[in-house]
């Protein structure tokens, strides 16, 4: 969701950006309009011309996400004598921890991508070594054809 940006009256930015601040509680849920962020999103696919299932569901889940805050941030508060467990619970607290779980993942990809190009930078495969040490080098023989007058001759070139 790196490319989308949501563009309201009271937040500019990546989608996930809003998400982060909503739950830090530096934009009001109240602000923001899901109807404006739904258009914006729809013009965007319409302008890619293809539609990529996990960017379209990756939205789709911060998107509800935003409405059940937003719906449950509406609702009257419930009088002292009729509280519930679950009226309790602070409506963030699941994207708090949906956040917290993706960050883990995010840096954790991040670590296996760096470690992955450091790896391959620090041993490189000898194929490509040995083609960029002698680019214009004979090809290899297969060994099957190799026959004793071969190698008697190859033996007498290094000795000289």
């Amino acid at each position: 969701m790196a490319d989308y940006r949501v563009d309201l009256d009271v937040f500019a930015g990546p989608m996930d950006l809003l998400l982060y601040l909503v739950r830090k509680e530096e934009v009001d849920i109240y602000d923001i309009h899901i109807a404006k962020i739904t258009d914006q999103y729809i013009h965007y696919i319409e302008m890619l011309k293809s539609l990529d299932i996990d960017l379209a569901g990756d939205f789709l889940v911060m998107a509800a996400t935003l409405m059940q805050i937003k719906s449950a941030m509406l609702l009257p508060k419930a009088e002292p004598g009729q509280v519930d467990d679950d009226d309790l619970s602070d409506p963030r607290t699941e994207l708090i921890r949906q956040l917290l779980e993706y960050k883990k993942f995010k840096d954790a990809a991040n670590l296996l991508d760096s470690a992955a190009t450091e790896q391959k930078e620090r041993f490189p495969r000898p194929d490509t070594i040995v083609q960029r040490l002698k680019p214009d080098a004979e090809p290899e023989v297969d060994i099957e054809q190799v026959s004793v007058w071969d190698l008697l001759e190859a033996f007498d070139l290094v000795c000289k």
